[in-house]
Order: C-alpha cells, then structure tokens, then sequence
C-alpha cells in the first residue's frame, strides 16, 4: 500500500488499510505461535516464522512517512 502511494499515487480507503493491517497481524501471530508452514502451489513447504538475530546482531527495522500536507517527516524504528 505505501508503495502503491508513493511511487504511483494511489490513495486507499482506511477500512482497506485497517484490514490489510488486521490480516497481516494475524498472519504474523499465525506464524510466531506454532510451528507454521504455507504451501504454494508447486512450490515447496515454506516455514514462516521470525527468527533470533544471531549473538552479537541486532535486527532493525524502519519506517518513515512523509505529510507534503503539513510539512512533517515521521520516522519509527525497532532494534530487536
């Protein structure tokens, strides 16, 4: 969705982004609270899971949006 809108325009409605979110959530819980597997067709079993950053390492990641409307810049990150 942010792509759609930063490199095409397209705006989407809020009941499509909360629901996007919504199922994101729970493909992401799905996937930490038992060991999952996804199965494309063809394809071979794919685990999805997060996995522990080795010791020593530090996984990041970042988002950071961008309101031409008021001129404000937000950014987040999480270190895990």
């Amino acid at each position: 969705m942010r792509n759609d809108f930063v490199f095409n325009g397209k705006r989407w409605l809020a009941e499509s982004v909360s629901g996007k979110g919504q199922a994101e959530l729970h493909e992401f819980l799905d996937a930490n609270t038992k060991a999952s597997t996804t199965k494309f067709s063809n394809s071979p079993t794919i685990a999805s899971s997060w996995t522990r950053p080795e010791v020593g390492l530090i996984k990041i990641n970042v988002d950071a949006d961008v309101s031409k409307g008021n001129n404000m810049v937000r950014t987040g990150a999480i270190a895990q």
